[in-house]
């Protein structure tokens, strides 16, 4: 569907030609919403090292596009959540943090989005909001009462993240099989305390995002019920309609939450206009997962990672993947993409090659641009055969 939406709103339009959208619940409601109203979005992080990798850079330059594109961008900070550990795509539980490094992870990781977004109070300005401060507070016993009734397990089990574990034998713990209801939580709470809208993840989040706008349907549905006054009863037979659970536990998460079958369960009833959408999994042309590295993960962060190395990641792009990344991790305009894509190698006229283009317009990054002028030289003293001098980059 997403091929044949022609968008209305400036940010749909973005997504589209640039390759940031995968999957959206309700494509066309979303579009028109955003060309309506001013719209609040958000993206969680979990707070696991000090530093984001360029894995996570999508899901910052879409918050950067929504910004730009006249709507309010949330960056929630899984402060709560990283106590648990998100199973997705995981083999194996996550190393659980305490309360002290995951403090200084977050203060680290702020200064990543602060390259990218502005914060503030106006309409338009990035909220940064940790859901530990309503995870933290949660009565386990109220919470089963009044959410945890929701939840069917039957289809919990059905989530990819459940379900691959399961299938290859391996552990899953019930701290790690509660992380979707509290990232479903997590929206609700966005939802009431700051009228956020739409959930915004990759593709391997989709089923947990579902999830979210499910319980969000069921509270409002619950508070619009008005119990039904027995006098008006009449001996009518009166037709009782069960919702059946729309997962089918062979299926993928995927293959099960539809567009259409989404669809098809949400519009039974009136309830609150909440959306999600999901970017795609980006890997290499060569089949290698973004964000890694021979040497490691390409941290954003330049205490993790030297302005150099990060610099080198970027030069060192296949030439298949040129056109995709300056689409994805650039805001050069997508024609001029285009006439790049178009180059081979370098022009008699000096033009630069796609390649070259890709590195002189790297995603920012907590770093001096001192450090990157630095790092250029030592690369054209490498080619020389010259030595270059340690790098030794000014820290923030």
């Amino acid at each position: 569907m997403a091929d044949t939406h022609k968008p209305q709103s400036d940010f749909m339009r973005i997504m589209q030609e640039r390759g940031f959208l995968h999957q959206c619940t309700d494509l066309a409601g979303l579009d028109k919403r955003l060309a309506k109203e001013r719209t609040a979005a958000y993206i969680g992080f979990d707070l696991t090292a000090p530093s984001l990798h360029v894995g996570s850079l999508m899901q910052i330059m879409v918050l950067r596009w929504l910004q730009k594109t006249g709507h309010r961008p949330i960056v929630l900070m899984g402060g709560g959540t990283t106590r648990i550990g998100d199973p997705s795509g995981k083999d194996e539980a996550r190393k659980i943090l305490g309360a002290e490094d995951i403090a200084k992870n977050l203060a680290a990781i702020k200064a990543v989005f602060e390259q990218f977004l502005s914060f503030g109070t106006g309409g338009t300005d990035a909220l940064l909001i940790n859901n530990a401060d309503w995870l933290d507070k949660l009565n386990y016993i109220n919470f089963l009462s009044d959410y945890g009734r929701f939840f069917s397990v039957n289809r919990m089990l059905t989530q990819d993240s459940v379900k691959l574990r399961l299938e290859r034998e391996q552990n899953l713990s019930f701290l790690e099989f509660n992380y979707m209801i509290l990232q479903a939580y997590d929206f609700v709470e966005l939802n009431q305390r700051y009228n956020c809208m739409v959930q915004i993840g990759g593709s391997d989040q989709w089923g947990n995002i579902i999830m979210g706008i499910d319980l969000q349907k069921r509270l409002d549905s619950e508070k619009r019920f008005q119990p039904m006054n027995m006098d008006k009863i009449t001996s009518a037979p009166m037709k009782v309609v069960e919702v059946q659970p729309m997962i089918q536990s062979k299926r993928t998460d995927t293959e099960a939450y539809t567009q259409e079958a989404f669809m098809n369960f949400m519009n039974k009833g009136d309830s609150k206009e909440v959306y999600g959408m999901t970017t795609p999994l980006i890997a290499t042309a060569s089949g290698a997962k973004m964000g890694k590295s021979v040497a490691g993960a390409i941290w954003l962060s330049r205490e993790m990672l030297s302005p150099y190395e990060y610099w080198q990641f970027w030069r060192n792009t296949e030439d298949a993947d040129v056109g995709k990344f300056l689409r994805l991790f650039t805001e050069l305009p997508v024609e001029e993409i285009k006439k790049l894509e178009a180059l081979k190698g370098a022009t008699s006229t000096g033009q630069k090659n796609p390649r070259q283009r890709s590195h002189q317009d790297l995603p920012r990054r907590p770093r001096r641009q001192a450090s990157r002028r630095n790092s250029q030289e030592n690369l054209r003293r490498r080619r020389r055969g010259q030595r270059y001098p340690q790098l030794r980059p000014e820290r923030s």
